[in-house]
């Protein structure tokens, strides 16, 4: 027996609302496996019974970074290629395709991306999230990089994405010679939302 108040609240509310439309005795079924109520016995008023099985749901997510700073070419937008995977729950991350995350579940994903240039007073640095190699998802751009810091360049968005679809974090710029990525502070991020 599971007392209501103990569960989450939007499932105690779902499985309130199943039980109060029309007057649940004997059980209610949800899906395969879980039963709400014994099928020969009627559930004690605010009491759940449950038989069967609730499984947990797999994490979708990755999280890549660098294991040593990359050196980005002046005047070039550049794809990342991230060498190390922090999280890569879902395997959507191949070392083979270092630049590139696979949607491998559809669904409503959070997508990051932080970048760390090293100081440099010249020219802009720029940052991009593009789904599937061209479309532009995300932008964000630092115009005035101070010599005495790094430059940093953070962007993220929520994005619907399908099976076979790809993210990738591109950089460029225009220092007048090439720059490092800082291996600690760069990094991209998702997660599957719903």
């Amino acid at each position: 027996m599971i007392d209501l108040s103990e569960v989450e609240p939007y499932l105690a509310g779902l499985i309130s609302d199943v039980l109060a439309a029309g007057g649940v005795v004997g059980g209610v079924r949800i899906g395969g496996g879980l039963w709400i109520g014994a099928v020969d016995q009627a559930p004690d008023v605010g009491d759940l019974y449950l038989e069967g099985s609730i499984r947990k749901s797999s994490p979708v997510a990755a999280r890549l970074s660098l294991g040593a700073a990359v050196s980005i070419p002046d005047a070039a937008w550049t794809a990342v290629a991230w060498d190390t995977a922090d999280l890569n729950e879902a395997g959507m991350w191949d070392l083979a395709a270092p630049g590139v995350i696979t949607c491998l579940v559809d669904g409503l994903y959070q997508v990051t991306l932080n970048i760390k240039f090293t100081a440099s007073a010249v020219g802009y640095r720029d940052a991009e999230i593009r789904l599937n190699g061209a479309t532009i998802l995300a932008t964000a751009k630092e115009f005035s990089p101070s010599g005495a810091v790094a430059a940093g360049v953070s962007l993220g968005l929520v994005v619907s994405l399908a099976v076979g679809d790809t993210i990738e974090g591109l950089v460029y710029q225009n220092s007048g010679a090439g720059l490092d990525l800082g291996a600690v502070e760069s990094n991209i991020g998702i997660v599957r939302v719903v």
